[in-house]
């Protein structure tokens, strides 16, 4: 019976650090994509 509860309780405890993994991914992800946009259109203007 322990194993069932304990696993919960495990899972339970590792998920907010599963979302906080999760959220700084896509924390990169928007920053490189950001960057890329910004290097893009300034290309596209001839300034860089």
């Amino acid at each position: 019976m322990c194993i069932a509860s304990c696993h919960a309780t495990s899972a339970r405890r590792t998920l907010p650090f599963h979302h906080a993994e999760v959220n700084t991914m896509n924390g990169i992800i928007y920053l490189v994509g950001l960057v890329v946009v910004i290097l893009a259109i300034l290309s596209f203007l001839g300034l860089r």
